[in-house]
């Protein structure tokens, strides 16, 4: 069973996507916000802060993935969708690893 918490979705982003810490938060709390928008207010963040965070996502991400509403973002069904497949897919790397690493000790 797969536990859900901030360190693992942020520490999986980060390694799927290849982000910076900052930016992996950035993405887990865009996924967690299930396609509401959240603003830079919303993230601690000033806007052009934001704004950064945001153009690294997209070169990480599909074009589709993030959508912008007066200000704010979200992530799209197709940004959803990626990063649950990237979940997913890092979930089964973490097994793998845990498991050559119970063989070896």
């Amino acid at each position: 069973m797969i536990v859900e918490t901030a360190d693992n979705l942020r520490g999986a982003f980060r390694d799927y996507f290849g982000l910076e810490p900052r930016t992996a938060e950035i993405l887990r709390a865009l996924y967690k916000a299930n396609g509401v928008c959240l603003s830079a207010e919303a993230l601690g963040l000033t806007g052009s802060c934001l704004r950064l965070h945001i153009c690294r996502l997209r070169e990480a991400m599909e074009p589709e993935a993030i959508d912008r509403n007066a200000g704010a973002y979200a992530l799209t069904e197709i940004g959803l969708g990626e990063c649950k497949a990237a979940l997913w897919l890092m979930a089964e790397e973490y097994r793998k690893l845990a498991e050559e690493l119970r063989a070896a000790a």
